[in-house]
């Protein structure tokens, strides 16, 4: 047997010792719980630049304030943009009241920026071009009529085909013009005759621009309105008109229960299609006299402001009818719709949308409109039955509610549904009651036991007669766009059933992500979610959510929990 002797322990006993010092000094180096000798992450790669580049946000002619505005998107879509890992100092934002402005803050900011004449070399340049998107809503000049819808809307603007371009020779080259970013660098600037060629050359000016920037190595993505001759990498699609009429048709057809109704007892539905017709002697016609004429029987819109302009306002109306009218057409051709005014019938086509326009730059001409096509004057009148009024936005919804209160019309629309109270509504969007929904009774009429319909057109005298006066004076279920704060009170108390808005959190979140992607070198088409859509006769990636179509019963989830709307918004 060895023996060990006392030296020999003490040594060991005080080797010992030493590791367990220095094992416990390295652990006093380390985050608690971290293994010492484990090796830190790699840092997270930057997310790179962002440019915002938006409207100022555009004024409702009644000062009424929908919730689709720029102001509104470009906070939540800076701090989407910060949850992807975007520094703050990483992410410029700028507004511009004119496309003009617009046009010159982007070309200086690519031509100073992301190009070898601005930055500090081509290697600088490149660097930053290829870690920058610029993401982009051009400012398109829209009527007051299509403004009621908010910011968003789309108008598809085209550059006319003219030579008499100010400024494509210094945009080509990538050189900043003098004067850029102000108001007098341009002849054409100074408005009078040449306020056209102007809008043609800052719209030319503006896509040379976002070409430099692609051919520099930056992104691009663009909001809303696509623009000719320039594709981006990424197409937020927007607000379309045909989008607008559909979702609020859809609700009517839902909330009417149309698929139920019959041709003996169809519903009655008047379309309200507002439409601006500026002229210089102040009348406005299409439209008012139901017969797509203009009362005055002289000027048109493209008289007093040129072409163009008219176009677009004819565009958007039409496109919106069509919209409405591809869901509600086979109701009324089936006889189970009809309009008490006969702006609609089972033989309209799409190009008749002047046959529901009206002038709806004042409430007061909204509810004139209304008296035609009820053939109401006061509440002393016969009451004329209507069970649905499409308004198209909130601001014609708030004057129908007027002169329907006026005319005598009495309930909710939530009446239309008896099983839903008013404390329901109120209890439901508070979160203290569970909203169920029935199904639409359809009122009995005299007739139903009698002999079959007849045609499915002209429908509003054989129905007149029907109506007991309590029946016809009910209130009609209402639908509208926009989401205005001053009438989401009106959505509560069930004066109108609904509206709708974009998802602005959402799509403020696909643009993050996909500028993160850019940035980093990924392909957008590889989201989630995206779309593709025909540009400038090729394929670009889209990105679209569905519009929300917000009433009593999910205002709460919808509007209120998300951070849209307070309680106080709501009237509660």
């Amino acid at each position: 047997m060895t023996r060990i002797g006392k030296g020999q322990v003490l040594r060991t006993v005080a080797l010992a010792l030493s590791m367990g010092l220095i094992w416990a000094t390295a652990a006093c180096g380390a985050p608690q719980g971290q293994e010492p000798t484990k090796a830190q992450p790699p840092a997270t790669r930057p997310s790179g630049n962002v440019a915002l580049f938006a409207p100022s946000d555009g004024i409702t002619i009644s000062q009424h304030t929908p919730l689709n505005k720029w102001a509104k998107l470009l906070p939540e879509v800076t701090n989407a943009l910060r949850d992807e890992g975007f520094g703050k100092g990483s992410i410029t934002t700028k507004t511009s009241d004119s496309l003009d402005t617009q046009s010159r803050e982007v070309q200086d900011y690519v031509v100073d920026g992301l190009t070898q004449a601005g930055a500090k070399g081509k290697k600088d340049s490149a660097a930053k071009a290829k870690e920058t998107t610029l993401v982009i809503a051009p400012v398109i000049e829209a009527s007051d009529a299509t403004r009621q819808y908010g910011d968003y809307t789309r108008s598809d603007y085209p550059i006319s085909k003219t030579d008499n371009d100010h400024g494509d020779k210094d945009q080509a080259d990538g050189q900043r013009r003098d004067g850029a970013g102000t108001n007098g660098g341009d002849p054409a600037d100074k408005g009078g005759k040449d306020s056209q060629d102007s809008q043609d050359a800052a719209l030319r000016r503006l896509v040379s621009s976002l070409n430099l920037a692609k051919e520099a190595g930056a992104h691009v993505i663009l909001l809303s309105n696509p623009l000719d001759g320039f594709n981006p990498d990424l197409f937020v699609n927007m607000s379309t008109p045909e989008e607008i009429g559909a979702v609020q048709a859809k609700e009517m057809v839902n909330k009417l229960a149309l698929d139920k109704a019959s041709s003996k007892n169809p519903k009655s539905i008047e379309l309200l299609l507002p439409y601006t017709l500026s002229q210089s002697d102040g009348q406005v016609g299409r439209g008012t006299d139901g017969k797509g004429s203009s009362d005055s029987g002289e000027g048109s819109q493209a008289d007093a402001q040129g072409q163009e302009p008219a176009e677009l306002e004819d565009a958007f109306a039409s496109r919106a009818f069509a919209g409405v009218w591809q869901v509600l057409q086979p109701y009324f051709k089936a006889g189970k719709a009809y309009s008490p005014s006969n702006c609609l019938t089972a033989e309209s086509k799409t190009e008749d949308w002047t046959n529901c326009a009206l002038d709806a730059d004042k409430s007061s001409k909204i509810r004139e409109q209304l008296d035609k096509r009820l053939a109401m004057t006061s509440k002393a009148d016969a009451h004329t039955r209507i069970d649905g009024i499409i308004c198209m936005n909130d601001y014609v919804v708030s004057g129908v509610i007027e002169e329907l209160d006026a005319l005598g019309y009495v309930g909710s629309s939530a009446d239309v549904n008896p099983t839903i109270t008013l404390p329901d509504l109120v209890g439901s969007i508070t979160g203290k009651h569970d909203l169920t929904r029935h199904a639409v009774p359809d009122p009995q009429s005299p007739d139903d036991q009698g002999t079959e319909d007849q045609s499915a057109g002209g429908n509003s005298d054989r129905h007149a007669a029907n109506q007991s006066g309590d029946q016809a004076a009910k209130w009609p279920v209402l639908v509208g766009y926009g989401a205005y704060l001053d009438t989401i009170a009106q959505i509560v108390n069930g004066k109108e059933w609904m509206t709708a808005l974009e998802d602005r959190q959402a799509m403020s979140a696909g643009i993050a992500v996909a500028s993160k992607a850019l940035n980093q070198g990924k392909d957008v088409h590889q989201l989630a979610g995206m779309e593709s859509t025909s540009m400038n006769g090729g394929q670009v990636p889209m990105l679209h959510k569905p519009l929300l179509a917000v009433s009593a019963s999910n205002l709460k989830d919808i509007l209120i929990d998300p951070g849209y709307i307070s309680l106080a918004d709501a009237g509660l």
